[in-house]
């Protein structure tokens, strides 16, 4: 990341106006670990988190743009609880929101009660709806730079994701 942001520092000096940016990835098959589930977090969730706040110097304020690729996967609607929702929507802060998702998610998995404690068996729907969390506290803190931040969902598209299944293919 830090390289990446060293190169777009050299070529756009006068900063960005756009930062599109996307991570998916899924285990296949009925794999579902806590291992599995930090590994899932660590890329969809906190990879794209890191290029985001990494790249947010280099964006120019009052014309910014930052769109970020969710998925339907992670809509609020997958949380069982309604307890447990209330929690994650009222995180403030990306820490808290990183104690829910690793602390709470990554843990009850390990310890056998994720389902009890309302979350869904479901590493990548967690993973994006974490994404679709920091998005919304993101562009909170982003309101004085006049920075919009968006979460679009494709749909489900033909990739080797979806083990190229999908309805969409990458160019629609």
């Amino acid at each position: 990341v830090a390289s990446f942001k060293a190169w777009a520092e050299e070529q756009y000096p006068q900063g960005i106006t756009a930062l599109v940016n996307n991570a998916g990835f899924a285990f296949k098959g009925s794999v579902f670990g806590a291992q599995e589930a930090q590994e899932t977090l660590d890329v969809n969730y906190k990879g794209t988190r890191e290029v985001t706040e990494q790249l947010l110097p280099l964006l120019k304020d009052g014309q910014g743009r930052i769109v970020v690729v969710g998925s339907m996967a992670g809509r609020s609607g997958i949380i069982k609880s309604a307890d447990l929702l209330t929690r994650l929507q009222a995180c403030q802060s990306d820490v808290e929101l990183d104690c829910m998702l690793y602390g709470q998610f990554v843990q009850g998995i390990a310890a056998g009660t994720f389902s009890q404690e309302g979350w869904p068996k479901s590493m990548y729907g967690v993973s994006k709806l974490g994404l679709h969390l920091y998005c919304r506290l993101l562009a909170q803190r982003l309101v004085p730079r006049k920075i919009a931040v968006n979460v679009c969902c494709p749909g489900w598209c033909a990739t080797d994701m979806s083990s190229n299944r999908g309805i969409k293919t990458a160019a629609q």
